[in-house]
């Protein structure tokens, strides 16, 4: 029970302190009047989507582990409201209704990856001490994740998009960062006093009797925000239908994926470079790339072209080969 409460809330944590700290769009994530909102979103979301993954034991992890989080993203729709009007401006171009280049941003890198993969792998070996799923995220990313080097650049980066998306001084970015940060080691801390040995399997943190407790609150929570959060940027019939038809096609790509079972024995290693031994460095690397773009601000257009292209890419990518990938189980591919 120690560690399916401690690998739980630690990636509910790190979900939110990726999602929306890191990425700048809430930098004080932890501090804010809509913090408990925020982690009841993500929470629920990843409680459901990580367990429903981990329960099935599906052959192909980080497949199944993206399609979820796309399905993840894909709350920017009815509760966010996002997809069909984006609360920053106009949409870059819309195409039925759809604002298409944030949803793509949106349900095939900023969520799918950074709240949902990303705080799975690192509560994988941080509260488990294994890394399969930090094994999948490098193998489908390796200009990414592969190596330290290209981890600290990724997280410089990620550092200048950061400070690009909400322009603050160097000291307030430096305040909420550290902020966000002692939040998540505080948990850390609690959990390494807690469980002592690390070295379980996904068997040891997959929810059972509560499942659908979780289930059924998400429901709730849908059934609430569509309603009560931004009810006048619901659209028409035609923009809603896409929404629908997309969770149609992940569901049935989602659902074969989990039906192929894995009964081989997880390797314990990762080709992920260890976080417990790149924590600091990395930070530092993010906290530099905030300060270079706060002093060199006509970087910016630039560095969200660069990032929301690199991401949608990627994530297009990764959706296509899990696409191609349940084809060829079911025999629709040679």
């Amino acid at each position: 029970m120690k560690t399916k409460i401690s690998f739980w809330l630690l990636a509910v944590v790190l979900s939110v302190f990726f999602a929306e700290a890191i990425s700048g769009s809430t930098p004080a994530a932890f501090t804010s009047g809509n913090t408990p909102l925020i982690l009841l979103i993500y929470g629920l979301h990843i409680l459901v989507l990580g367990s429903l993954v981990f329960r099935s034991n599906p052959k192909r992890l980080f497949d199944s582990l993206f399609v979820a989080g796309v399905l993840f993203g894909f709350y920017e729709a009815y509760i966010t409201k996002v997809i069909w009007n984006p609360t920053w401006g106009e949409p870059i171009f819309s195409l039925g209704g759809v604002a298409l280049i944030e949803t793509l941003m949106l349900v095939l890198w900023l969520h799918p990856i950074m709240s949902f993969i990303v705080p799975l792998a690192l509560s994988e070996r941080f509260v488990l001490g294994g890394g399969e799923i930090g094994k999948g995220l490098s193998r489908a990313m390796p200009e990414l994740f592969s190596s330290r080097e290209h981890l600290l650049v990724t997280a410089f980066v990620l550092g200048t998009f950061h400070a690009s998306v909400n322009v603050r001084l160097p000291e307030q970015i430096i305040s909420d960062l550290g902020i966000s940060i002692a939040v998540v080691l505080a948990v850390l801390c609690g959990i390494f006093l807690l469980i002592h040995q690390r070295k379980s399997d996904f068997s040891e943190i997959v929810l059972s009797k509560s499942f659908g407790l979780f289930v059924f609150l998400l429901v709730l929570l849908y059934l609430a925000l569509t309603f009560l959060l931004r009810p006048d940027a619901l659209p028409g019939v035609l923009p809603q239908i896409f929404v629908l038809l997309c969770y149609v096609f992940l569901g049935f790509v989602l659902k074969n994926l989990l039906s192929e079972k894995d009964w081989s024995k997880k390797t314990p290693d990762t080709l992920l470079p260890d976080l417990t031994k790149n924590v600091f460095p990395t930070l530092l690397a993010f906290l530099l790339g905030a300060l270079f773009l706060t002093q060199f601000p006509f970087f910016r257009p630039a560095v969200f072209v660069f990032v929301w292209g690199v991401g949608i890419i990627l994530g297009i990518r990764n959706l296509f080969r899990a696409a191609v990938s349940h084809a060829k189980n079911k025999g629709f591919l040679g």
